[in-house]
């Protein structure tokens, strides 16, 4: 399984983003949301846990 999240902005200014997925389930770290969201560590820990 892949454990790297992509996240990159075209020419045009589309946002393409590319998540490691396994059984149709998306799984990332909270690092790796709080990057993908762009919040603080405690705001993806609030809703995740």
């Amino acid at each position: 399984m892949a454990t790297e999240i992509m996240i990159f902005e075209t020419k045009d200014n589309e946002i393409k983003l590319t998540v490691p997925v396994e059984n149709e389930t998306v799984w990332l770290t909270q690092a790796q949301m709080t990057e993908l969201f762009q919040v603080d560590r405690t705001v993806i820990t609030r809703h995740v846990n």
